[in-house]
């Protein structure tokens, strides 16, 4: 599920989705990391074992990533920790993130990623900027030692949107429709039909023209002033035109860069144009290439 809880500035992952949670969980560092109990549990444990490295769940459903964007990985043994999530100064230097966390460790083609969330059967990591793509090695590396070689693809670039899909607990896929996750301007209001999502903690209303709304998205690739992955973000600007519809009428765009304060996440500003009540299909075109995602958002006057 993916909920931007009071607008935290943790990009943080649930353990059921992958894709961001923004909400912190309990600090369980000292779990297993001390004493004669973790001395003989570390006895006991088998390797990590890496089964699954693919760009993270929620965003389009794509299994490539690229820099900058977010990669989660499945296996068994992957830490000793039942949960963990960084936490914002803590497993901070300054305003780059972890590339250790509950003492697991992440390479992608050789460079250390940054660490974002850690269980036994599933590690989530901003990835770092490399310019190589095609298959590259992930190899998780904790107290007992470095897992396997997995092999996933790393691509130039990744976009996705933020679409909570039917396996999601809070899933946005509703009525064979697949609907974005935006936010009508920077407040816990979301857009979509009133009751929109089961048990949602916040109130949903459809959009109405005129007025802005957020969409949130990674994977978009270069900024200016050039934001290095795993640093927290300031206020930027995609490098690469960028456009958003509701199906056939263009929306005026007035912010398309990172979230500031967060890491790995860009959000886009748009006016919702005049268009009739209902459902329409957001068309999302970077660089002149129109996003393989279908997805839907509803509006009324």
């Amino acid at each position: 599920m993916v909920i931007l809880m009071n607008w935290s500035r943790l990009i943080t992952f649930s353990l059921v989705m992958s894709a961001c949670a923004f909400a912190q969980a309990p600090d369980s560092r000292f779990i297993f990391e001390s004493g004669l109990a973790g001395t003989l549990l570390n006895a006991d444990t088998a390797p990590a074992s890496v089964t699954e490295a693919r760009g993270i769940e929620g965003w389009g459903g794509a299994t490539t990533f690229s820099s900058g964007s977010w990669l989660q990985i499945k296996g068994t043994n992957l830490t000793d920790v039942p949960f963990r999530q960084w936490i914002f100064p803590d497993d901070f230097a300054g305003n780059n993130a972890p590339t250790k966390l509950g003492g697991v460790s992440v390479t992608v083609n050789g460079k250390p990623a940054f660490v974002n969330f850690i269980s036994p059967g599933q590690v989530n990591v901003a990835v770092p900027d490399d310019t190589q793509t095609g298959s590259v090695p992930v190899v998780v590396t904790n107290a007992n030692g470095s897992s396997n070689t997995f092999f996933a693809q790393r691509v130039a670039s990744s976009p996705g949107l933020l679409a909570p899909p039917s396996t999601f607990p809070f899933s946005f896929f509703v009525n064979g429709k697949q609907y974005l996750e935006a936010t009508i301007g920077a407040a816990n209001l979301y857009v979509g039909a009133p009751n929109f999502v089961s048990n949602f903690p916040y109130p949903f209303r459809p959009a109405k023209p005129g007025e802005t709304i957020f969409i949130y998205g990674i994977g978009f690739g270069d900024v200016d002033p050039p934001l290095p992955a795993g640093v927290v973000a300031g206020g930027d600007k995609l490098t690469a035109p960028l456009t958003i519809s509701f199906d056939q009428t263009r929306a005026d765009v007035s912010y398309a860069g990172h979230y500031p304060t967060f890491i790995g996440l860009y959000f886009f500003a748009v006016t919702v144009p005049e268009v009739p009540d209902g459902d329409h299909q957001i068309i999302v075109t970077l660089n002149g290439q129109q996003l393989q995602q279908t997805v839907y958002l509803t509006t009324g006057h």
